[in-house]
Formats: C-alpha cells, structure tokens, sequence
C-alpha cells in the first residue's frame, strides 16, 4: 500500500493539510503517515545527554497531541532526526511513498522568504508528487474544479495521464489554463492541440474539461485571476526537471499576490517516480 507523508511542525498550517491528505488517501487506497522531522543539538562528550532524551520525548508528546487533534491514530506517527528538508526529500525517494502533502505559510515578505521554506524546497525536489496547502485553504470536502497550467509538460502523455487519473478520482471539471504572454506566442495552440487530441481519444472520460488560451503578460498572475473567477480548488503544475520552480526562485517581478492565493498547489515533475 502507497503511503502518503504529511510533515508537520505541529502548527496550525500544517493540520490544515490533514483533510487533503485524507481525501487523496481515499481515492488512492493509500496509508497516511505524519512526520515530524527535528535536529537533535546532541552533545559530542554525551551522546546520551539527560536533555536530549527528555526533549525527543517532549517532541513525541508533541507530535501525539497533533495526531489527537486531527482524529488519527499515535500508530500514523513518526519521529525523525535530521534536516526536515533533506530528510524529506529522502523519504519522497521510497517507492511506496506516493505522495507529500503539507501545509504552507502564505504570508510573507519577500519572496525569498516564502520560497526558502521546508514546503516549497521539498516540492522543489521531491521525487514524488507534492501538494502545497496555503495557510489560509478551505476545505469544502471535494475538488470540483481543478485547474492545469498547460505548458508543454502538460503534453506529455505521462504527465497528462496522471492529471486525468486525478480528475477521475474526484470527478472534478478540469480547466487546461494557457497564458498567452504576447501576440506572437503560438504555444498555447500546439498545447491544445495535443491535449485535445488525447481528450477525444479517451474513452473513459467521466469528467469534463475546458482548454482556455489567455492573453496576460504574467504567468502566475493570469493563473491567479483565472482560479479566483472560475472557483478553482485545486492547481496543478507540471515541470521538466525542476524548470519550473527554478524560474520561480529568480523572476522577483512576480507580485505578492501571486504567492498569497488561497489555492492548493500539487507540484507534478515528469520524473517523479
């Protein structure tokens, strides 16, 4: 059985990505495992420091009440020593993890601030599929719209196939969303083009679905406006060896709104496992 991992720093951002993990673990028949990660200070002329051991049994303690708190069983609990970003990353390498999903602040400063986050460097490198829940995300119980950023990794038939399989499951609408930055910008007809072709030539569809091209000179922000007038609940993003998140690290033009959107994020590489 696939296991989902939802790490946790036991604050309130990080419960609110409970509900999506249940959700996801339903329709996956998958096993959902809490973690938290810490960095044991040890004590090189004590390894077996007095404190040490009472402070990884306040962090069990910690991590207990979390669980209770979100109606799971102490067995869905784990604690781990290490770098939360590092380890996580580690454990994302595991065939039988399926899937991260966690939760994320959404206010912030800077840029460099928001994205020098746990969340955002595990999604950055996680091999595995990783969902962002924003702090401020409000879990209606379904995903009824779910929008796609069809660039041309959303082409590929691997990454197109998993998007559908997740439209399945929820038996979502799916909004295959295409900014067009410039008048001369010709991608957005070849991407529709390949996603309407492997549309039609699926016969089990059980879902429908729109192809929108939209003129706006901003990526994140023409995506931003369209989930705010078409009720998006969840965003997809497909990126060819980390490209994306790259490219989001040094375009400082995006705006703080971009990154402030109340919308789950599930990061999709074409070489997640």
């Amino acid at each position: 059985m696939k296991k989902i991992i939802v790490p946790t720093d036991f604050s309130a951002h990080s419960g609110h990505a409970i509900p999506y993990a249940q959700k996801f673990a339903k329709s996956m028949g998958a096993e959902i495992e809490v973690v938290h990660v810490w960095y044991p200070d040890m004590n090189v002329d004590d390894p077996v420091d007095f404190m040490q051991t009472k402070l990884e049994e306040l962090q069990k303690k910690r991590l207990h009440s979390f669980l209770k708190e979100n109606g799971l069983p102490i067995s869905a609990g784990k604690l781990l020593p290490g770098f939360p970003g590092a380890t996580l990353v580690g454990l994302s390498e595991d065939e039988d993890v399926g899937m991260i999903i966690m939760g994320k602040q959404g206010q912030a400063n800077t840029l460099k601030k928001i994205f020098g986050t746990v969340s955002s460097a595990v999604a950055k490198d996680a091999k595995c599929p990783v969902l962002l829940v924003p702090h401020g995300a409000k879990w209606n119980g379904k995903f009824k719209n779910i929008m796609v950023a069809a660039g041309v990794e959303a082409t590929d038939e691997k990454s197109l196939g998993r998007i559908l399989d997740i439209t399945r499951a929820f038996g979502a609408n799916v909004h295959f969303v295409h900014i067009k930055k410039s008048p001369e910008d010709m991608e957005g007809l070849l991407v529709e083009d390949k996603i309407l072709d492997k549309l039609i030539n699926d016969d089990t569809l059980g879902y429908t679905f729109n192809l929108v091209d939209i003129p706006y000179k901003n990526v994140i922000e023409g995506l931003n406006l369209y989930a705010e007038e078409n009720n998006v609940d969840m965003a997809i993003m497909i990126s060819r060896h980390r490209k994306w998140w790259k490219d989001m690290f040094h375009k400082s033009k995006i705006k703080m709104a971009a990154l402030t959107l109340e919308l789950p994020l599930l990061a999709l590489h074409l070489d997640d496992h």
